[in-house]
């Protein structure tokens, strides 16, 4: 029964999808206001009291280019290995930045989705922006380990499937 897949394999896939859609557009959405309004996002940056004045700005530049590729590459199935190790490391970058802001007793926006008045929207940092950034690491983590569980979803073919190959062209 070599062309059906088992209910495994397809809740592997499916699963494995589902993550790297969900993350993809989730980290396009949260790109497209930072690079619009890249001199506010800067202000968000520094508001966190962690970076200097080069390093904020260095960050305020790749962070919104890095969540867009990444979402990009998610979205299109492109090198879905490497988009998903970027989405991990940019989950944990958030998870520890806002550690550190509750940490110190900030109450800051967030700036996860772009430059926002906090007032209007809402979105300070709290347990909730936490979780949030939390939950993205979390789903990174577990879209890697379905990457690989079923290869043939992103990475390439299996070993299984790539031996039956070379036996049928031999």
């Amino acid at each position: 029964m070599r062309g059906r897949q088992s209910l495994r394999t397809r809740a592997v896939r499916g699963g494995s999808t589902l993550i790297r859609l969900a993350l993809g557009f989730l980290f396009l959405w949260s790109a497209v206001p930072k690079l619009q309004h890249s001199y506010d996002f800067l202000g968000n940056v520094y508001q966190y009291e962690i970076a200097g004045p080069t390093s904020g700005l260095w960050i305020a530049m790749v962070v919104p280019w890095l969540e867009f590729v990444a979402g990009v590459c998610l979205i299109c199935n492109v090198l879905p290995a490497g988009a998903i190790l970027s989405a991990i490391a940019l989950g944990g970058l958030f998870l520890a930045a806002q550690w550190i802001a509750l940490r110190q007793g900030l109450s800051i926006p967030c700036g996860c989705f772009g430059p926002v008045d906090a007032a209007s929207s809402g979105d300070v940092l709290s347990r909730s922006t936490l979780l949030r950034a939390w939950l993205v690491l979390t789903a990174g983590l577990v879209g890697y380990l379905l990457l690989f569980l079923h290869p043939s979803g992103g990475c390439g073919t299996n070993e299984r499937e790539a031996n039956a190959d070379r036996s049928v062209m031999s």
